[in-house]
């Protein structure tokens, strides 16, 4: 008798049909700019970093702005004379330039197009778009922390700046260490961040001689914070008495949910008066210590117009202009994202303005595997 024959479709076979989805699954890449996603960019004196969008409508390529300095004679008592003894207010200024900056890519409208179900067009303008967002939060963060980080993407690992504005480290009255450290070569792996430095940085926030003032976050005044995540799991996995874990607990204790104070999108909590955002613009550095061994992260504290970013008039009511343009008798299209902009820290007189950095160790954590079981006597 004759076996019965039977259909076999293997994965190389004709019939097998390959289905390719119509969209990208990774469009979005979480947070690209965790500072305008947590509303801390706008127009106004209330946003860490201050967008100058009108100051150039008629041309120009620098904006400079004024801070009046303090005046701190100590006046006149009863008796004493007036005339010739009188204080003179006085500015300092600052200034940011601008230079365009574009972006460009370019897709086959003939093949590459007919090869896939894809839109190759409109997928290269998103490409575009995350780039643009991610550049700029890397730009913004990288000139708050005033150098560059071995984790730096998208700038070069030697930025020295953009449109012509330096980036600038942060000055000795503005920068402090985590732990009992005191410089950069004396940050050890024990010098992580813990709970009482946000307490040392509010401390040292409202004793400097140009105080640092806090933003309007919905209501709560608040100055933010940002932390890379590894800075951000030391803080989650700390031990010690204080701990976020602690803070947690009191409020679940309470009945309070901890993420109700989770204001804005990208914050990670609030620890006396400041808000937690978590982002790996952070720079991580390498070359802490002693022995220029210990790896850190430099934590910033930020209060209002920390930063300015400057918009040509071109670039006023839409930041980002994006063009095409066809080669090839229309067979390529080319885009390009075009910008006309500047950013910088806010300094006078070599100082930082409404911000103080902290310098803590944040080291690597190895993953360790769980012994084997040891065998008994067969």
């Amino acid at each position: 008798a004759n076996s019965m024959a039977q259909l076999a479709v293997s994965t190389s076979s004709t019939l097998a049909e390959k289905v390719l989805m119509s969209e990208i699954f990774s469009k979005q890449v979480g947070l690209l700019n965790p500072l305008e996603q947590s509303g801390m960019i706008g127009v106004g004196k209330n946003y860490v970093v201050q967008v100058l969008n009108a100051e150039l409508d008629k041309g120009g390529d620098q904006i400079t702005y004024h801070r009046r300095n303090k005046l701190t004679g100590p006046g006149h008592d009863e008796g004493d004379p007036k005339e010739g003894f009188e204080q003179a207010i006085a500015f300092h200024d600052d200034s940011v330039k601008v230079s365009s900056k574009e972006f460009t890519a370019r897709v086959s409208l003939v093949m590459d197009d007919q090869r896939t179900l894809l839109d190759m067009v409109d997928e290269t303008m998103d490409a575009l778009q995350v780039q643009v967002s991610e550049w700029k939060a890397w730009v913004v963060i990288t000139y708050l922390a005033g150098k560059v980080g071995t984790n730096v993407q998208i700038l070069p690992t030697g930025f020295t700046g953009w449109a012509g504005n330096s980036l600038t480290d942060v000055d000795s009255t503005h920068l402090m260490y985590g732990g009992n450290a005191t410089a950069k070569a004396d940050v050890d792996s024990a010098d992580t961040m813990v709970f009482t430095d946000f307490v040392r940085l509010k401390d040292k926030a409202m004793t400097l001689t140009y105080k640092i003032p806090q933003v309007k976050v919905k209501g709560r005044n608040l100055n933010v914070v940002l932390i890379h995540p590894n800075v951000y799991r030391d803080l989650r996995t700390s031990a010690a008495t204080q701990s976020m874990y602690d803070m947690d607990k009191a409020q679940l204790q309470g009945g309070q949910d901890p993420m109700t104070n989770q204001l804005v999108t990208a914050a990670a909590g609030i620890i006396n008066g400041c808000l937690i955002i978590v982002c790996e613009q952070c720079p991580i550095y390498t070359d802490y210590g002693a022995g220029s061994n210990v790896r850190a992260s430099r934590v910033l504290f930020l209060g209002p117009q920390a930063a300015v970013w400057a918009m040509g008039r071109k670039a006023q009511k839409v930041e980002w202009v994006f063009e095409k343009k066809t080669f090839e008798y229309n067979s390529e299209v080319g885009i390009c994202a075009r910008t006309i902009g500047g950013c910088k820290a806010v300094i006078f007189n070599s100082e930082r303005s409404a911000m103080i950095a902290m310098d803590v160790a944040t080291l690597f954590l190895m993953i360790r595997r769980p012994p084997r079981p040891t065998r008994g006597p067969r």
